[in-house]
């Protein structure tokens, strides 16, 4: 039930997250810089409601941010680049609105959700990523909408034959 501000601070070279929202109730977090951490930069988790908006992410060693176990972020105007996996890792049955987030130069994809999870993912721009834009698997769906996929070394879309039910419009890929 934690709530709170965190704003304009830069969060560097931590062993764990930089930021954990665990079982939250609507934090903000704003305007941060939170780069070269050994795992993730910002995990959201246990049924976690938060705000993540004009932080810029890079530089992480796992996810710049993760979401899990029913998190139901809103994830908007973002930076996420440079991460050394996916930008974003949405598993184990998390939700939340990615929206007109800047993705580009993962290691991995963009986007990677798996595990029942089903985000809705819109308006955002991801590109220069090693992998495709956005990867879905093992269970995982979700809605994408009104994304620039253009410009992944291995394409927009990767869906798994094991993905779950994925909507798909209005892409430019």
């Amino acid at each position: 039930g934690g709530k709170g501000r965190f704003e304009g601070n830069t969060i560097f070279n931590n062993s764990l997250s930089g930021i954990e929202v665990k079982a939250a109730d609507d934090p903000l977090i704003s305007g941060n810089t939170i780069r070269d951490g050994q795992q993730g930069g910002i995990m959201a988790s246990e049924g976690s409601i938060a705000r993540i908006t004009g932080n810029e992410i890079y530089g992480n060693a796992y996810a710049g941010i993760e979401i899990k176990t029913n998190a139901n972020p809103s994830v908007y105007d973002n930076i996420l680049r440079d991460g050394q996996q996916s930008a974003i890792y949405i598993h184990d049955g998390g939700r939340g609105v990615i929206e007109n987030n800047e993705i580009f130069r993962n290691s991995f994809y963009g986007v990677s959700v798996k595990g029942k999870s089903t985000p809705l993912v819109r308006g955002n721009k991801i590109f220069g990523n090693v992998y495709e834009a956005i990867r879905v698997r093992e269970g995982g769906g979700g809605t994408y909408e009104n994304n620039d996929l253009t410009g992944n070394t291995a394409g927009a879309f990767r869906i798994e034959a094991d993905a779950g039910n994925v909507i798909r419009r209005g892409n430019k890929e």
